[in-house]
């Protein structure tokens, strides 16, 4: 994992809007974008929108090293795939750069990753009540720079994961979260955080933006601490989707002390009692996390009971020393 850092953004729609924190927001029409982003054979395709080539967009502007501008995909029984899913491709609209017209350069490449975590972004009021858990960063990307009329065109990116290096989506999440995370500008002299020459995502806006849930969730590192935060405008979707295939890991775990795999959650019970499984157990137990609800009061043969107490630390502790068949 590298260091998360953080991502602003701004609410509004109309020629130009300037926003707390130095933001930026701008729409357009996005022409001459294709779309070669389709599911394969026992794939499936998530989004969050209904955007089309040639209708509005917003841009949202003042990325800073690190931030994240997300999408959240909900699970239930309308899903297009149920998980334990592997993600194998990740599509999104980029723009990079604004005011050509002051002859200011677009930066060509920029070097970013892309972000996978379980859960969504849960706020009431100013309270957070839950925020993703990112598992997964990908290598470093080189995204290709902006066009030179930002409300013209933006260019569609699709990353690929390879078997060996594929997100997971285990069993029992209610959703997930996939974002762009940004490093670094660096052939427009380094622009400071939050300046509108910094890198830029494109969002659906009004009827291409219909789906429901929390569709914007924000990594922003501008604030104290460094937080997750709401993307605050109504009917606007990050253009970001997802292909996933079905995953087919180890089919059952060899005992209740088996709660993960190689490298720990979200990899699933893998028919092994490793050191992934004890960390993975103490963190959750720590955390007061489901993973570590493996029985009930009195402990085996219980079955867990939505609490966690000491009954499952003495039956893990016990069944960990045991180890596999």
């Amino acid at each position: 994992m590298k260091k998360l850092t953080s991502a602003l953004v701004c609410a509004g729609a109309g020629a130009v809007l300037w926003c707390a924190g130095g933001a930026n927001a701008q729409t357009g029409t996005t022409t001459n974008i294709a779309f070669a982003f389709s599911a394969g054979q026992g794939e499936a395709l998530w989004r969050n929108e209904n955007f089309q080539s040639g209708q509005t967009a917003a841009v949202s502007a003042g990325y800073s090293y690190g931030d994240i501008g997300a999408t959240t995909f909900l699970v239930n029984s309308l899903s297009p795939m149920q998980p334990p899913f592997r993600i194998t491709r990740v599509g999104f609209l980029w723009t990079s750069g604004f005011y050509p017209q002051l002859g200011i350069p677009f930066d060509a490449t920029l070097q970013d990753g892309i972000v996978v975590g379980t859960g969504r972004l849960q706020t009431s009021g100013s309270t957070v009540l839950q925020t993703p858990t990112i598992f997964f960063e990908s290598d470093p990307l080189q995204v290709p720079g902006a066009p030179t009329d930002v409300t013209a065109d933006a260019v569609w990116v699709t990353v690929a994961f390879p078997e060996t290096d594929q997100p997971v989506i285990p069993t029992g999440v209610d959703s997930f979260t996939v974002g762009l995370q940004f490093q670094s500008d660096t052939n427009i002299g380094g622009a400071p955080d939050g300046n509108p020459l910094s890198p830029s995502l494109v969002y659906a806006t009004g009827s291409a933006a219909t789906s429901p849930g929390i569709l914007n969730p924000v990594f922003d590192n501008g604030v104290t601490p460094p937080r997750w935060i709401a993307y605050p405008a109504a009917q606007r979707s990050l253009i970001l989707r997802v292909i996933t295939a079905p995953f087919t890991g180890p089919a059952t775990p060899c005992n209740l002390a088996d709660v993960t795999g190689v490298g720990g959650p979200p990899a699933l019970p893998d028919g092994l009692i490793t050191g992934d499984d004890f960390n993975a157990f103490v963190a959750a137990f720590s955390a007061g996390d489901p993973l570590s609800d493996i029985t009930g009061i009195g402990g085996p043969p219980a079955v867990p009971d939505g609490l966690i107490t000491g009954d499952d630390f003495v039956a893990f502790i016990s069944l960990f020393a045991a180890g596999c068949p």
